[in-house]
């Protein structure tokens, strides 16, 4: 089998299969450990997948005001605030979803912009009168040098060329403003004991999975300078999360028991969960 050459160190000789999952080959790069699928979707198979259908997970992207997305985000941007001559005159957010973090640091920033691929979701969010355009990254109109911030929330993993994504974020900020990334941790312990069962491995929603040192060193490539890597953990409603793992453990089961969960009120509840499997990177321009 032939397989595609790797994104973050370009090794095209020492890749090694490690197993399939959902119908797609993950591919382990020898050289520096990235993990990848060897098949990457078209532009319309992804905006196929991130349809209403993907937002229909009990309350994960519920429209309340203080949903558990806004809960989250305010502690993301209370972080973000505390870094050094951190600016506060406009942040992108991107692969921004139905717009929670871009809603609740509307109080903080002066101008705020997002960019979605879905058009599902950058249609909720401009119902909700934010600045969303309906793009992937690499052809969304983005002003060189005007950001103080360009935010990555759960998205790398996601785009089909993180390299590019990466390069773009870096032309579009400010000298000294910060990228901040959040993205599975490949490297962390529940991914190493769960394999192709970890529940951050799902193709072709997820394209890459990154490590600390392959992160790393993409970012270097395309200019940044690191600042920290943490892994904070976030609030989860539990309906999400029982159908989060059913989705894992038992794939044709998880519709009903995303239903149920439902019915019990379970998004109700939202506790704070940290597997310790998922990274956030803040990098700076220089």
């Amino acid at each position: 089998m032939t397989f595609r050459a790797c994104h973050v160190c370009g090794e095209t000789e020492r890749l090694r299969r490690r197993f399939r999952r959902s119908g797609y080959t993950i591919v382990r790069c020898g050289t520096c450990g990235l993990d990848y699928t060897n098949e990457i979707p078209s532009e319309g198979e992804l905006a196929r997948i991130y349809d209403a259908a993907f937002f229909a997970v009990g309350r994960k992207f519920a429209d309340e005001s203080d949903n558990v997305g806004v809960a989250n985000a305010k502690q993301r941007i209370a972080r973000i605030l505390a870094l050094p001559g951190v600016g506060r005159g406009r942040w992108l957010d991107v692969g921004c979803a139905t717009g929670d973090f871009l809603a609740a640091a509307a109080a903080a920033v002066r101008e705020l912009k997002g960019v979605e691929l879905s058009a599902f979701a950058a249609s909720r969010a401009r119902e909700r009168g934010l600045d969303v355009a309906t793009s992937g990254f690499e052809d969304a109109p983005v002003e060189t040098g005007a950001s103080d911030v360009v935010s990555m929330w759960d998205y790398l993993e996601h785009t089909a060329d993180p390299a590019a994504s990466l390069r773009k974020a870096f032309d579009a900020l400010k000298p000294g403003g910060y990228l901040v990334i959040s993205t599975p941790d490949a490297g962390s312990l529940m991914a190493r004991l769960m394999g192709r069962f970890w529940h951050l491995m799902i193709p072709p929603r997820h394209l890459y999975f990154f490590t600390d040192d392959t992160l790393i060193r993409l970012l270097q490539q395309a200019g940044f300078r690191m600042v920290a890597i943490e892994r904070p953990g976030k609030r989860v409603p539990l309906d999400f999360a029982a159908w989060k793992v059913a989705a894992v453990a038992a794939p044709p089961l998880a519709p009903r028991v995303l239903a149920l969960a439902t019915r019990l009120g379970l998004g109700r509840l939202r506790p704070s969960i940290n597997l310790l499997d998922i990274i956030t990177v803040y990098a700076r321009k220089p």
